[in-house]
């Protein structure tokens, strides 16, 4: 995270901003590229950019954070500022970003079984499980959270036996 990035997440953690509501600025920005043009370039006065915000985004709080960096030229930093914010809150929430990536999509008590193991792991209240189908594991499935990963995949077991079949031929080589 770069300094700059991190002024803003101390700073929108402490006035308690709603993920929901930088995600959407996040969006409205995205889509925009005449938006973009305008709140970067230099050569926009400040009030004009400000006007726009207020006519553009919704809610004070959202309106105010959008002018603070339009301000300091900081507002191509909005996506890495909304994600980076997204992790620290959860963090501090103890809540649990993990992914699932499978090929047959588990049951409800199995995912259950997932977050719980994962709560169970990482002292958290709470996990957000992304879900991604994946064909190249041809069975199983590969559980990612907070740098950590466990692979029960067919292919990670065909890799592993790989890399000792390997290890016993260097051996024997010897």
């Amino acid at each position: 995270m770069t300094a700059t990035t991190a002024k803003y997440v101390r700073v929108l953690w402490e006035l308690k901003a709603p993920v929901e509501d930088l995600e959407t600025a996040v969006q409205i920005y995205r889509e925009s590229p005449e938006l973009q043009r305008v709140l970067t370039d230099p050569s926009v006065y400040k009030e004009e950019k400000h006007a726009v915000v207020d006519r553009i985004f919704p809610g004070k709080k959202l309106q105010n954070f959008m002018k603070i960096l339009c301000d300091y030229s900081d507002v191509e930093y909005l996506n890495e500022i909304v994600e980076e914010y997204k992790m620290y809150a959860n963090e501090h929430q103890s809540i649990v970003n993990a992914t699932l990536r499978y090929v047959t999509a588990p049951a409800d008590n199995q995912l259950e079984g997932i977050k719980k193991f994962l709560m169970e792991e990482f002292d958290a209240h709470q996990v957000e499980l992304e879900m991604i189908r994946d064909e190249r594991l041809v069975g199983g499935f590969v559980l990612a959270a907070n740098g950590r990963e466990w692979d029960w995949s067919i292919s990670g077991r065909i890799r592993g036996m790989q890399e000792q079949l390997g290890m016993i031929q260097n051996q024997a080589e010897l």
